[in-house]
């Protein structure tokens, strides 16, 4: 099914787009590495810590999807 076609049924037959931008983004989608700890930065502890550095098995960073869409009228 065409997304101008849904557009135009849920805004009506009769409704023109000047813009139209439909977009996607993921951070963190993976990581290429050997490192077989959870999270490869591993540098999660107050700064005047002095084992900056050492894995504390903290959980690793979250993956992240955005998506959305514009329309101009």
């Amino acid at each position: 099914m065409d997304i101008i076609y849904l557009l135009k049924k849920l805004f009506g037959e009769n409704t023109t787009f000047s813009r139209f931008r439909l977009y996607l983004g993921v951070t963190n989608l993976f990581t290429i590495t050997k490192y077989e700890g959870l999270d490869p930065e591993v540098s999660a502890t107050p700064s005047d810590y002095p084992a900056l550095g050492v894995d504390f098995g903290v959980y690793p960073q979250a993956r992240q999807y955005t998506f959305g869409l514009n329309l101009g009228f």
